[in-house]
């Protein structure tokens, strides 16, 4: 079973200007005990792909997905505020910067 498994997962932004496809059915599966790197020119999506997996989505971010799991843990069905505890005792993310976006 994957520790991680998003399927088709699309983040949308609503701007000024109306709404912007930032990520376009992007999947990811992470096996126990692989490493994986998501790697892209800048201004692909990777550091939104990250924010969403980690649960660090803006308010004016839409995230859709087939399916986003978390070891055997549906992240879909769960309320914001289960998902929110559920994402923060599992995941962890390190910065690039060391101030928090």
């Amino acid at each position: 079973m994957p520790v991680l498994d998003f399927r088709h997962v699309t983040i949308e932004i609503e701007t000024p200007q109306g709404l912007v496809k930032a990520v376009d059915r992007m999947s990811l599966t992470i096996n126990e005990g692989e490493i994986r790197g998501l790697v892209g020119e800048s201004g692909s999506g990777k550091s939104l792909i990250a924010k969403a997996i980690v649960g660090l989505s803006k308010e004016n971010w839409r995230i859709t997905a087939d399916r986003m799991r978390l070891g055997d843990i549906d992240l879909l069905a769960l309320k914001p505020k289960e998902r929110r505890k559920v994402i923060a005792e599992q995941i962890a993310m390190i910065f690039q910067e060391l101030y928090l976006p």
